[in-house]
C-alpha cells in the first residue's frame, strides 16, 4: 500500500538557528515539515529558496514522522502537484510564514508558499485532510495537531507510546 511521510524538524536539540527557535516558540515544537514519497523523494521549502522534490534522509535526532496510507491516485494526485509547483519556480514566503504564526492571513501571491502550507494543500488535493482545513494558517506544530485528530482511513490507531513518531496502519 503506498503511503506519505510527514516530517517535523524540532529545533530543541539544534544550538544553532534562531529563526527556527523563534517559528518553534510561537506554536511548539516544531518549525518546518516536509512530505516524503514513499521513492524516498521529500517535497518542501526552505526561507529564501524554492519548492524542491528531492531524494533524502531524516535525522531522527531533530524530526519526527508521521505515516500517512494512501492510494496509488492519491499518491499520484500528490506527486504530480508537488512537480507542477516545482516547475512555477514557487517560492517561500517569510509573510506567509509569518501570517500563518501571528496573525493568520495570507497576503502573498499564488506563488509563494511555505513549508507548512506546501505540505497541507498536498493532503488537500488528495482529499487526505478535511476540505474546511485553511492552509494559510497551518504552522508545522499545527499541522501535526491537526493529522492526529484526522487521522486519514485506513489508520487504525495513534500509537503515542514515548519515541512512537507514527501512525499505526
Amino acid at each position: 500500500m503506498p503511503h506519505v511521510a510527514l516530517w517535523f524538524y524540532s529545533p530543541s536539540p539544534d544550538n544553532s538557528g534562531w529563526i527556527n527557535r523563534i517559528v518553534s516558540y510561537m506554536d511548539p515544537p516544531f518549525c518546518h515539515c516536509e512530505l516524503q514519497f514513499v521513492d524516498g523523494v521529500a517535497c518542501s521549502v526552505y526561507m529564501g529558496t524554492c519548492v524542491f522534490l528531492k531524494k533524502r534522509t531524516f535525522d531522527k535526532k531533530f524530526y519526527q514522522s508521521i505515516v500517512i496510507p494512501c492510494t496509488h491516485a492519491q499518491h499520484n494526485c500528490m506527486r504530480i502537484m508537488a512537480q507542477n509547483i516545482v516547475t512555477r519556480n514557487t517560492r517561500f514566503s517569510t509573510i506567509n510564514m509569518s501570517g500563518a504564526v501571528m496573525w493568520g492571513s495570507n497576503l502573498g501571491t499564488e506563488n509563494t508558499t511555505f513549508c507548512s502550507k506546501l505540505c497541507a494543500d498536498l493532503l488537500l488535493e488528495a482529499k487526505l485532510l478535511p476540505a474546511e482545513v485553511d492552509s494559510t494558517k497551518i504552522t508545522p506544530s499545527c499541522l501535526h495537531r491537526l493529522l492526529y485528530v484526522h487521522a486519514p482511513k485506513g489508520c487504525t490507531a495513534l500509537d503515542f507510546r514515548p519515541n512512537s513518531t507514527s501512525l499505526i496502519i
